[in-house]
């Protein structure tokens, strides 16, 4: 019905916006850091553990044992 709504006996309301308006806004009030978790210094050091513990593959069953593989190798790092 969204993409066509003549099928359907009924109006379409949607109402064109240029790309470059939508471009514009994005670059006006996109904040990429709203889902960070940490200050660009956390997830920078986070990721530099990561890559150091060989990036293992991430799902729901190692997820746990890979945060722990990260917390030891901090600790051990930083003795």
């Amino acid at each position: 019905m969204y993409e066509s709504p003549d099928k359907f006996g009924v109006k379409s309301n949607l109402i064109e916006i240029p790309s470059d308006y939508i471009d514009e806004l994005l670059l006006q009030y996109d904040r990429p850091d709203l889902l960070q978790f940490g200050s660009d210094e956390t997830v920078q050091l986070l990721e530099g553990i990561y890559a150091d513990i060989g990036s293992p593959e991430l799902n729901a069953r190692v997820g746990w044992r890979v945060f722990m593989e990260m917390v030891d190798y901090y600790i051990s790092s930083d003795e």
